[in-house]
């Protein structure tokens, strides 16, 4: 079965303008519940506490993995739409 791509080079820019503009807004709403978080630490003491600052980092790791995939999906699409508009001038080029 032969690749089709339906994607126009216009469309894939724009999904990754609005991933990347949804990615900003994700930090910065995650960055403001780091910092309440964060301010949260000392209020729980002996394995509590541990536990606590167990279950910050792991959310902080995930955030910071959600954070490289949208970064990476943005990329990919605006490499996408680079290539798609190159094929079609490679393409226009070969007709003469």
């Amino acid at each position: 079965m032969s690749a089709e791509i339906k994607l126009r080079a216009d469309e894939a820019r724009s999904h990754a303008d609005d991933v990347r503009k949804t990615k900003e807004e994700a930090q910065q709403l995650m960055d403001s519940l780091r910092n309440r978080i964060d301010g949260l630490v000392d209020s729980f003491t002996g394995r509590t506490h541990d536990k606590f600052i167990e279950r910050i980092d792991e959310w902080k790791s995930s955030n910071d993995e959600m954070n490289e995939a949208l970064y990476n999906l943005g990329q990919f699409l605006e490499t996408a739409a680079n290539t798609i508009e190159q094929v079609d001038t490679d393409l226009a080029s070969q007709l003469g």
